[in-house]
This record gives structure tokens, C-alpha cells and sequence, in this order.
């Protein structure tokens, strides 16, 4: 059977009694119970999942997910994360990355309506990508979004060739003209950098059925350009879920039954093999 990876699902901390904590994020979401530990490798085990990658929700206390990986090192790897504003984001970092059970860092500018563009490669963050290509960590950018955003980026992944660098959800760009997709050239045009890699989830399938787009249309664009082992599969669980009795698994269904147009083993590296391939830690699919 084919090795499943859901590339991001946010832990939610429990109290000492085993009760859920709403994250620190103003108006608690409707959203956050349902998403301990346990709840989700209930889930995950419904869902015929092998592993997930887990991120705090609305703070920077990775305890709780350095905790559950290291607790259930067959289930899931940690990605910390790290205000890059912070005077002692560096040291931080180091303390991340030198722990079990964490297999990268997000890179967020805490203060709100921040824009990458600004802090990318701001004087005070070079230094935490120096580091990042000395210990060989897997940056993560879930701010990165828009097309605009792209210059600053690229400037980045000049200067730190060696940084695995993975985007959030396709940076969400402009489709509705279709094929052969002129206004996401920016997008495409990051394929020349062999360390750029991005995650995807339903709602992409969503998104790019639009105008003249297609679904098929764009992810074939974007795997003619990146490859298949470039793209990964996120639920983004419990931000987004199915139906209550299989919250994980309608998400992981609808991306497999929509996708259905694409070889066995492309759709094998979205769905795992390219998750495997950067965090080398998950346990070996059996034999």
C-alpha cells in the first residue's frame, strides 16, 4: 500500500486534566476541538493515513506538537515555528532544530498585516537562512501567498541555493484565464530552483476550476513544470474537515478522487513519497 503523508494538521494542546485548550488566536474558532493528539491519529488511522507533519495553532508554543511527536515518533513529525522579528529568533531556532520529533521551521514576522516582501530578506533574517543552510532545515513559508511576494523569495533562494524552501498551497495564483497560465509565469518560473517545493490541499481543486481553468489543466501545468515529487497533500485539519465522522478521510477521498487523472505513482508522490523524501525520519512503509 502506498506510504500516506498529510503534510499539515494543527495539534491542539491539551490541559493536565486531558481537556482541550483553545488557541491564543482572539476569537476562539469553531473549529479548534476535535484536534489532540489522540483525536488525531484516531483520524488518522480511519483515514489509512501513515503520518502527519503537526504546527501549533495561533502561537509560537511548539510544546505541545514537539511533545506528540516525540511521544508518537510513528505518527508524527513536529514543525516548529519561529517569529523572525524576535530578537532571539536565532537562538530559538537552534533550539527547535536540535530537538527530536522536529523536521523543520516555519518562518512567520509576528506583528500583523506584516508583508513577506518587507522581511524575507531583511538584514535581520539572513542570518536565520545562513543557519538554516549550515543545519540543513526545511524552511517553511505559510505567509508566502501572492505573486508579489515572489521577487522577495527569489532573491532568497539565490543567495541560500541550498535551503529547502516549501510554499504554501501553490501561492494561490491567478487562473481564470487557463492554459497556459500567463499570469501564474511567476509561479512556474520558480521550478529553475530544485529547493522549492509546495504543499496543496482541496481547496486548490477548488480554486483553480475557474474561468478557463481547470483542476486537471493547472496541476498538470504545475507537474509539467515542478515534477510530481515537488507537491505534497495537506488537510490543513481542523481548520477544514469533511464530515464529522470522517473529517480527515472525506478531504483525503475527494483530493484522490479529483486527482484520478493522474499516473498511480505521481498521485503516490503527492499523497506520501514526496513528504518521505524530506523528512526522512518517518518510519519505513512495511515491507
Amino acid at each position: 500500500m502506498p506510504y500516506v503523508v498529510d503534510t499539515n494538521v494543527h495539534l491542539l494542546a491539551v490541559d493536565p486534566h486531558g481537556h482541550p485548550v483553545p488557541p491564543p488566536i482572539g476569537n476562539v474558532p469553531t473549529w479548534w476541538e476535535g484536534a489532540t493528539a489522540e483525536q488525531v491519529r484516531g483520524h488518522m488511522r480511519h483515514a489509512g493515513i501513515d503520518h502527519a507533519l503537526v504546527v501549533a495553532t495561533g502561537s509560537y508554543d511548539d510544546s505541545y506538537c514537539v511533545t506528540s511527536a516525540q511521544r508518537y515518533p510513528d505518527s508524527f513529525t513536529a514543525i516548529g515555528k519561529i517569529d523572525v522579528s524576535n530578537p532571539e529568533a536565532g537562538a530559538a531556532l537552534g533550539r527547535l532544530a536540535g530537538q527530536s520529533g522536529v523536521g523543520g521551521i516555519r518562518f512567520e514576522w509576528r506583528a500583523e498585516g506584516a508583508d513577506p516582501s518587507d522581511w524575507l530578506d531583511a538584514p535581520e533574517v539572513l542570518p536565520l537562512w545562513d543557519e538554516a543552510a549550515k543545519k540543513n532545515i526545511r524552511v517553511s513559508l505559510a505567509s508566502v501567498r501572492k505573486l508579489e511576494h515572489l521577487t522577495a523569495l527569489r532573491r532568497v533562494l539565490e543567495r541560500f541555493p541550498t535551503v529547502t524552501v516549501i510554499l504554501r498551497r501553490m501561492v494561490q495564483p491567478p487562473v481564470e484565464e487557463g492554459p497556459p497560465y500567463e499570469a501564474s509565469k511567476g509561479l512556474f518560473a520558480l521550478a529553475e530552483f530544485p529547493n522549492v517545493y509546495s504543499t496543496f490541499s482541496h481547496l486548490n481543486i477548488e480554486e483553480t476550476n475557474k474561468g478557463r481553468s481547470t483542476h486537471q489543466a493547472f496541476f498538470e501545468a504545475f507537474i509539467d513544470r515542478f515534477g510530481a515529487r515537488r507537491l505534497m497533500w495537506a488537510s490543513f485539519f481542523p481548520a477544514y474537515r469533511a464530515t464529522q465522522e470522517a473529517p480527515i478521510q472525506g478531504l483525503l477521498d475527494y483530493v484522490r478522487g479529483e486527482l484520478a487523472f493522474l499516473s498511480q505513482g505521481d498521485l503516490d508522490w503527492l499523497l506520501g513519497g514526496t513528504a518521505r523524501s524530506l523528512y526522512p525520519s518517518m518510519r519505513p512503509a512495511p515491507a
